[in-house]
């Protein structure tokens, strides 16, 4: 490992504080422990606390958001600090830290959605109930998809949910499929240059919304993918993802059904890897892009559980901002002049993203009256993302007085 810095830290001192900026280092724990102070206490201890072995700051550091944490040496520490590039070659070096990595992350963000949808808890596929792919089916042959509509059949028929089958919806699928295609099996695509890598025809397959989850995600090599989502009886695109994107990319935290549909927008290959096989093989672009995916999940499940304890308005509209602003900001073109964000829609549809569409406008005037911000022309405009962060830390300050401490 090079250009490592060795700290020694006493008991009591404090190594990182909530609301500052990191420059872009990522730490290792190399012996004693550490507390961390939030306004999250998880019910599990090692959600809040970091043990020898354990790696923090990248999140911030990745998505240059200020430290969400403070903390605190619990014992007399001694701490690796290296930089964001040197934190990629010494994963690739140490693949068990990597796994731990994941595996940590994938506990805090299952506390973080349980925490919002308590009906998730210990449950290992988010299925309401699996029946749902008869319905993406019955959709799909409504429109003449008969190929997603066979598909999902066989994923309901042949998947394991945790929650079981209703067998006369298990007849009712047998009966539609036999009458739509009696011998139809799940595709079996060719490989491309080996057998982690696989070539898709234009309209093929890759998982449908709903379908039980797996441990594989993807990236496309070559071509473009389509992801789309059933939403009120229509299908909705959500993207057309091209060479270097990701999908699937939950599987790497957690399983929970599939909440899109993944199709081959034209000819194209893309690569199936597991958390268990990404160091092996992508290169460090990907490798980079994974852990953005990781830290800005993370970051974005921390402030919808924020939000929801909030009980300032103001508060959640700048939040609400803020997570807008880290959207286009992951974008390859992000819609922005300078630091200008420009967002195409009105004041009212902004309040209600977060719920507050009846309200006095006296109770939002901190927001109303902020010169950083307009509202017109049905747009929202913010003139200085600095400015608003750097707002957004201040009503976080204010409101830390105020709000309890919440237990996930």
């Amino acid at each position: 490992m090079h250009n490592k810095t060795v700290i020694q830290y006493p008991k009591g001192a404090m190594i990182t504080m909530a609301h500052t900026q990191n420059p872009g280092e990522v730490y290792i724990l190399k012996s004693g422990e550490i507390q961390i102070e939030s306004i999250f206490r998880f019910n599990s201890k090692n959600l809040n606390r970091y043990l020898p072995g354990d790696t923090f700051g990248y999140v911030s550091a990745i998505t240059r958001n200020p430290h969400s944490s403070t903390l605190v040496a619990a014992t007399d520490c001694i701490v690796i600090r290296l930089s964001l590039e040197n934190f990629f070659e010494y994963l690739r070096n140490n693949k068990d830290v990597f796994l731990k990595i994941i595996s940590y992350n994938a506990e805090k963000l299952r506390a973080f959605i349980e925490h919002i949808d308590p009906s998730k808890k210990e449950v290992k596929y988010n299925d309401d109930y699996p029946e749902k792919l008869i319905q993406n089916a019955l959709f799909y042959l409504e429109h003449e998809q008969k190929k997603l509509a066979c598909f999902s059949l066989k994923k309901y028929l042949e998947g394991k949910f945790v929650r079981e089958k209703n067998p006369e919806k298990v007849i009712e699928a047998e009966t539609i499929l036999k009458k739509e295609n009696p011998n139809y099996t799940l595709p079996n695509y060719p490989n491309y240059s080996d057998e982690s890598t696989f070539i898709l025809k234009k309209g093929d397959i890759v998982f449908v919304e709903n379908e039980p989850e797996d441990e594989f995600f993807y990236i496309v090599m070559q071509g473009s993918i389509k992801i789309s989502k059933l939403v009120d009886g229509h299908e909705f695109i959500l993207g057309i993802l091209g060479k270097g994107e990701i999908f699937g990319e939950m599987a790497i935290l957690n399983q929970i059904s599939r909440n899109a549909t993944a199709i081959a927008f034209e000819d194209c290959v893309i690569q199936r890897l597991t958390a268990d096989t990404i160091l092996e093989k992508v290169d460090e672009t990907i490798l980079i892009k994974i852990f953005h995916i990781i830290a800005r999940r993370l970051w974005y499940a921390f402030h919808r559980v924020y939000m929801l304890k909030v009980s300032d308005p103001n508060v959640k509209l700048y939040v609400q901002l803020q997570m807008l602003i880290a959207d286009e900001m992951a974008k390859p073109e992000p819609e922005k002049v300078k630091d200008k964000f420009i967002f195409r829609f009105s004041l009212q549809e902004l309040l209600r993203m977060v719920d507050i569409m009846d309200i006095n406008s006296d109770r939002i005037n901190e927001f109303l009256s902020d010169q950083n911000l307009s509202f017109s022309n049905g747009l929202v405009v913010v003139k200085d993302r600095f400015i608003l962060d750097a707002k957004v830390d201040s009503v976080k300050k204010r409101n830390a007085r105020v709000l309890k401490e919440i237990v996930i």
